[in-house]
C-alpha cells in the first residue's frame, strides 16, 4: 500500500475513533472583504466578559475560516465594525456566519448545537401561544399542568446521546418553565405555581454543583433571582429596599450561591434603574454597591461588582451616542447626522415587548406637541425586520415618525450596552447623552429638557 494511501485511511480511523473536540467556523462577508473580522469567546456570563479575542483576515470574496479547541458548550461574539452574531458551539460542530441584507446570519450542520438550539426555539415560540396572546399579554390556563406537560415532551423530543449537552439544554427548558410559572399559571392556581417554583429551584440550585461558566444555568439562575425579588407570589421578604433583596438568599444555606445571586440582584438594579426608587442618582447607588461586604466565595466576584460599577456609568448623560451603520424601514442605511431637531429622542424596543409597546402609543402625541424641537427615533432589536415592519403597518404608525432597524445583531447593544426593553436615549443636536429615562419617567424628563418646565 502506498503512503499516501496509508495517511488517507489513518486520517479517517482518527476521525472516527478520536473524535475532536474542537468546531470549525467559517463564513461569507462581502462587505469586510480584504479586511479584518473578530471573534470573541465568552469567559464569564455574569457580567458577559470575554476572553480570547482573535483577529480573523477576510479574503477579496469575503470569506474566511477558523477553529477553536473546546471542551462542552461555550458562546462566542462574531463581530465586524456594524453588525455582530452570538452563537453557541460544542463539540466537532461546524458554524456558517453569512451576510445576508445587511445582517449576520448564523447556521450549522444539521446537527451542530446551534441548529439544535434554533429548533427548540422554534417550538417554544409555539408552545408559548398556549399562554401569550397575539398582543403579547399572558393569559391565565385552565389546566396548567398541561401546559408545562407539553413542555416535558418537547423537552425529551430534543434529548441527544451526549450526556452533557442534554444537562445544559435542560437550564434551558426549566428557564422556559419557569416563564409560564411566574406569570400564567398564578392567575389560575398560586399555590401549585409556587410549589413548582420552588421544585425548580431545589432540582437545580440548593444543594447542587454551581456552574459558574455555564450560560444556560445563570441565565435560569438569573431568572429565580428577578422572580424572588421582583414577584410577589415568590418573594420570601416583604421589603422592596435593596439591602433587603441582596439577602433574601440566605435561606439557601450556601455562601457562594448567596453572593453570585447578590450579583445578579445588583445587575437587575443597574440595568432597570431601581435605584432610582432609593438614591437620587446612580453616583449615590455606586457608593452603597462598593460598600456590600463580600466573602470572596465566588472567585472574582468583587471585580465582577466593579465591573457592573464601570458598564453602567459608561454610557450615561454626557456620553456621545455612538454613529453606527443603521437601516430604515425600506432597508436603507440611515445617517444620524442629517438630524437637526435641537433634541433627539432614541427608543430601543421589540414587538415581544409588551411594555415597549405601550410606551410608543405615546410617541404620536409626543410628535405633535415637540414637532419643531424634537425628532423621535425608534431603533427595533427583533431578529426579524419583517416583524418590525408587520407591527409598524399594522398599528399605522409607519412613517409618523423615524423607525429603524437594529435587530438582536448590530452593535448599537453592545456599545450602549442594552440589557432591558424598552430603553430610551435624550440627545442634543450634537449627539450628546442628556438622559436615560426609565418607562415611567420618560414624559416628564422630556417636557423638562424641551420645555425647561
Amino acid at each position: 500500500m502506498k503512503i499516501k494511501q496509508q495517511v488517507i485511511i489513518f486520517l479517517l480511523i482518527s476521525t472516527l475513533y478520536f473524535p475532536s473536540y474542537g468546531f470549525q467556523i467559517n463564513g461569507n462577508i462581502p462587505s469586510c472583504a480584504n479586511s479584518s473580522i473578530t471573534i470573541e469567546k465568552y469567559t464569564d456570563y455574569i457580567v458577559n466578559n470575554t476572553g480570547e479575542i482573535t483577529e480573523i483576515n477576510v479574503d477579496s470574496s469575503g470569506n474566511f475560516a477558523f477553529s477553536y479547541d473546546i471542551g462542552g458548550v461555550s458562546k462566542y461574539k462574531i463581530r465586524t465594525k456594524d453588525l455582530s452574531a452570538s452563537f453557541f458551539c460544542a463539540n466537532s460542530d461546524t458554524v456558517f456566519i453569512n451576510e445576508v441584507n445587511g445582517k449576520l446570519r448564523v447556521s450549522g450542520t444539521v446537527n451542530s448545537f446551534n441548529s439544535r438550539l434554533k429548533k427548540i426555539n422554534k417550538d417554544l415560540t409555539d408552545w408559548r401561544k398556549l399562554f401569550i396572546n397575539d398582543s403579547g399579554y399572558f393569559m391565565a390556563i385552565n389546566e396548567p399542568d398541561k401546559v408545562l406537560q407539553i413542555l416535558d415532551s418537547l423537552e425529551r423530543i430534543h434529548e441527544v446521546k451526549d450526556t452533557f449537552i442534554n444537562q445544559t439544554l435542560s437550564y434551558y427548558f426549566a428557564n422556559a418553565a419557569l416563564l409560564f410559572i411566574t406569570t400564567s399559571y398564578p392567575k389560575i392556581d398560586k399555590p401549585s405555581a409556587i410549589k413548582a417554583f420552588d421544585s425548580i429551584e431545589a432540582n437545580y440550585f440548593i444543594g447542587k454543583p454551581i456552574k459558574i461558566r455555564d450560560p444556560f444555568y445563570l441565565e435560569l439562575l438569573n431568572a429565580i433571582v428577578l422572580a424572588r425579588i421582583n414577584n410577589s407570589n415568590f418573594s420570601p421578604v416583604n421589603s422592596e429596599r435593596f439591602t433587603s433583596k441582596i439577602s433574601t438568599f440566605h435561606y439557601t444555606h450556601n455562601e457562594t450561591l448567596n453572593e453570585l445571586c447578590g450579583v445578579f440582584v445588583i445587575k437587575e438594579y443597574y440595568n432597570n434603574k431601581w435605584y432610582l426608587d432609593e438614591w437620587k442618582s446612580i453616583a449615590d447607588f455606586n457608593s452603597v454597591v462598593e460598600q456590600i461586604g463580600i466573602n470572596d466565595s465566588i472567585e472574582d466576584v468583587k471585580d465582577y461588582i466593579s465591573q457592573l460599577i464601570r458598564t453602567n456609568n459608561k454610557t450615561g448623560i454626557g456620553s456621545q451616542f455612538p454613529l453606527l451603520k443603521i437601516v430604515d424601514v425600506n432597508g436603507v442605511d440611515f445617517d444620524f447626522t442629517t438630524i437637526h431637531t435641537k433634541y433627539i429622542l432614541v427608543n430601543f424596543w421589540a414587538t415581544w415587548c409588551t411594555a415597549c409597546k405601550e410606551e410608543m402609543k405615546e410617541f404620536p402625541a409626543l410628535c405633535d406637541k415637540y414637532r419643531n424641537d424634537l425628532t423621535v427615533v425608534s431603533i427595533c432589536v427583533d431578529n426579524k425586520q419583517t416583524s418590525m415592519l408587520s407591527y409598524l403597518v399594522k398599528q399605522g404608525y409607519k412613517g409618523k415618525w423615524t423607525n429603524l432597524y437594529n435587530g438582536d445583531h448590530g452593535n448599537y447593544l453592545d456599545q450602549l450596552h442594552i440589557a432591558t426593553y424598552p430603553s430610551s436615549f435624550i440627545l442634543d443636536e450634537n449627539r450628546s447623552i442628556l438622559a436615560t429615562p426609565r418607562t415611567q419617567d420618560l414624559l416628564k424628563e422630556l417636557a423638562v429638557i424641551v420645555t425647561g418646565k
